[in-house]
């Protein structure tokens, strides 16, 4: 039975009924628009259709497994709250009205695999940051990729 109080991780809480209140201005909008599971799933993990292939498979060449930029954008995707309040909620409570629904995760993925394709390198072709670590009378020392190389079949070998 209802009494007004409730016991919320070991605490007991009052709890006050809402009262709907009328709009002065505006309307109020309707029941949240469903998505079906497949919708869901493609907006969770479908990363790649903001991205141009051509992107992703010079990453590759580079040593970028592919399963690496899944795991990233997943972690970018689900642990950052911004995209809901900036790309996924209803008009009227986006963050951002004037841009598209799904504008902000879009920018964010394009932006990380261009950062990423400036700085990674690898032994044929370091590239400037890599470089940019030693002084000009210096060798590059180019040990780091073989180092990286020797790691990276080390875990795939234990799986992981």
């Amino acid at each position: 039975m209802y009494n007004g109080k409730a016991m919320i991780g070991g605490c007991e809480v009052v709890l006050t009924p809402v009262q709907d209140k009328l709009l002065r201005r505006g309307k109020r909008e309707g029941a949240r628009p469903a998505r079906s599971l497949e919708e869901l799933k493609d907006d969770l993990y479908n990363w790649e259709k903001h991205v141009d292939p051509k992107d992703i498979k010079e990453l590759e060449e580079k040593g970028i497994d592919k399963s690496v930029l899944d795991e990233a954008m997943l972690t970018l995707r689900a642990s950052n709250k911004s995209f809901a309040g900036e790309d996924q909620a209803m008009p009227g409570e986006r963050i951002y009205e004037q841009r598209p629904v799904g504008h902000h995760y879009k920018s964010a993925v394009r932006l990380y695999i261009k950062i990423l394709k400036e700085c990674a390198g690898s032994k044929e072709d370091p590239g400037l940051m890599y470089k940019a670590m030693f002084g000009p009378d210096q060798p590059v020392d180019l040990s780091v990729f073989d180092y990286e190389a020797d790691r990276i079949k080390k875990l795939r070998k234990r799986g992981v």
